[in-house]
């Protein structure tokens, strides 16, 4: 698996720590102004002294530029907000991911609807067909409901993300994370190679990467609390205060 080492190798920013900018909200949650203009937020990441690689659906991966430097993630798995009722789906054939020098493959599973079995049977072999190109995955734990996201959920879903075979895996902190911060300490450290998911801009941002970092998070891949911001090289450089190795 000596491609994946290498390819995994190139993931993390000069910091020492995963750091990706996801930009794939406008077939997830619809249009949003702030990121119309996406070639200012590929150029955003390509100047960046923090952000190690961006996040991004097919249409967006064509209008990349030819000196791109960071690692590039297609995001092989979507849906309209229309369609937030039913499970995402398959949206990017591999030979044409991999088109785009692509170093690492964004995937999303939802461990919370009565048709996810569907879903995961479709994470599974696409992990599969990722080891077999020697290409790593980041797995995203896509949420139905939020607020029942307690420390128990957390743990068994990080689990069922290892044991299919993710090398990443994104996702939010439990609700209950204040209360079981030792032992959630204990279950992540040196165990999971986990990323922070950002969700909602939020002035709790930072608050939830302090805590992230105490339990053992390898980095993050966050959106809105980057594109939304009034300032979002303040918010680089505040993230890397804190993830810095």
């Amino acid at each position: 698996m000596l491609g994946k080492k290498i390819r995994i190798n190139k993931l993390k920013n000069k910091d020492g720590f995963y750091y990706f900018l996801a930009m794939d909200h406008q077939l997830s949650v619809g249009h949003k102004d702030v990121i119309h203009d996406i070639k200012k937020w590929m150029n955003f990441v390509n100047e960046s002294n923090h952000l190690s690689g961006m996040a991004l659906n097919y249409g967006s991966l064509k209008k990349l530029p030819a000196n791109f430097n960071k690692v590039i993630i297609p995001q092989m798995i979507g849906a309209p907000s229309l369609f937030n009722k039913v499970e995402k789906t398959q949206t990017i054939k591999f030979k044409s991911a991999l088109r785009y020098s692509s170093d690492l493959f964004s995937l999303q599973i939802n461990f919370e609807n009565e048709d996810s079995l569907k879903q995961f049977n479709l994470v599974c072999k696409l992990i599969n067909k990722c080891d077999s190109l020697e290409i790593p995955t980041l797995l995203m734990i896509n949420l139905k409901n939020p607020a029942e996201y307690n420390t128990a959920n957390f743990i068994n879903y990080i689990k069922y993300c290892d044991e299919i075979g993710a090398d990443l895996v994104k996702t939010p902190l439990p609700n209950d994370v204040n209360k079981n911060l030792d032992y959630l300490k204990s279950i992540v450290k040196n165990k999971y190679d986990l990323l922070l998911a950002g969700g909602s801009q939020s002035d709790n941002f930072m608050d939830d990467c302090r805590i992230a970092k105490k339990i053992g998070f390898k980095g993050l891949c966050v959106g809105r609390n980057i594109f939304e911001s009034n300032n979002p090289e303040k918010i680089n450089e505040q993230v890397c205060q804190i993830f810095k190795i």
